[in-house]
């Protein structure tokens, strides 16, 4: 496998759409991208974030994600502080561990958005440590 590229969850049948991606392919989106390309949506509550965040990202607690998705551009606009992702915008998921960020890719695709991923690795790969 290539580094940086999308990969499918084990146990995913072969045609599956690929759902997870890793930290080169962050990286890339943060380095290429420009932030109005893609939204990364943190999903870990608030406390978490003084432990710090990646850059660009919005937190947008798992909590909160589902009564986000029904709210309008102009809720995102006042507590997020960006508009409501669109559902062709490329969306990459973390949390800690990626376990969270999980549950969010899932309410997202459900709720029909058709690109949004989940950084598997999360903050704990991105940073190279964890906390409690």
């Amino acid at each position: 496998r290539r580094r940086g590229v999308l990969r499918r969850r084990r146990g995913d049948a072969a045609a599956a759409p690929a759902t997870d991606v890793d930290k080169r392919f962050v990286q890339r989106l943060l380095e290429r991208g420009h932030p109005d390309e893609y939204v990364l949506l943190d999903v870990r509550n608030e406390r978490e974030l003084a432990h710090g965040c990646i850059d660009t990202s919005v937190n947008v607690p798992l909590p909160e994600l589902p009564a986000a998705v029904a709210a309008d551009d102009a809720h995102w606009r006042r507590r997020y502080n960006i508009g409501k992702p669109r559902r062709d915008d490329l969306i990459v998921c973390y949390c800690r561990s990626g376990q969270r960020s999980e549950v969010a890719r899932q309410l997202l695709a459900a709720r029909g958005y058709q690109r949004v991923f989940n950084y598997a690795g999360s903050y704990i790969d991105w940073f190279g440590r964890s906390y409690n």
